[in-house]
């Protein structure tokens, strides 16, 4: 499955991290992105396999990026970490000048990604939620 307009793909997490000195990498397992995960459990349908079969994506936010990484392929019980990653959109810099001391997003952003993460274990849940974000994440920084 192609990723939607906007979105730019990267064909692991190890080009992700190379792509910015910023973006981090949780100690434990190579190729595990850190950030603050908004929830695992996005369903992608991948058209190319037999039957219904399902990615799993873990979106998560690391500094100003809101990202998806594939965490399990379809039909597999384990966890793998040199899967695509989608770079979904970036929170405006006004936004981020409103993250209070303790906090890792600002309010606004902290409430849109309660409402992503309620449409986790949905089918195509990921595509929906790619949607969401990039639709409403520009309106915020005007509220």
């Amino acid at each position: 499955m192609d990723a939607p307009e906007g979105v730019v793909v990267y064909d692991n997490p190890l080009v992700f991290l190379a792509d910015s000195r910023g973006r981090t990498e949780t100690p434990w397992a190579l190729g595990d992105l850190g950030g603050w995960d908004v929830a695992e459990g996005f369903r992608l349908a991948e058209l190319d396999l037999p039957g219904e079969s399902e990615s799993e994506w873990r979106i998560a936010v690391d500094g100003a990026e809101i990202y998806a990484a594939l965490i399990r392929l379809p039909l597999e019980r384990t966890y793998t970490f040199d899967g695509p990653v989608w770079l979904i959109d970036r929170i405006p810099a006004g936004l981020m000048e409103r993250v209070r001391p303790g906090q890792h997003l600002p309010g606004p952003v902290r409430t849109l990604m309660g409402e992503v993460e309620a449409l986790r274990r949905e089918p195509d849940s990921l595509l929906t939620a790619v949607r969401m974000i990039r639709d409403r994440l520009p309106q915020l920084h005007g509220g």
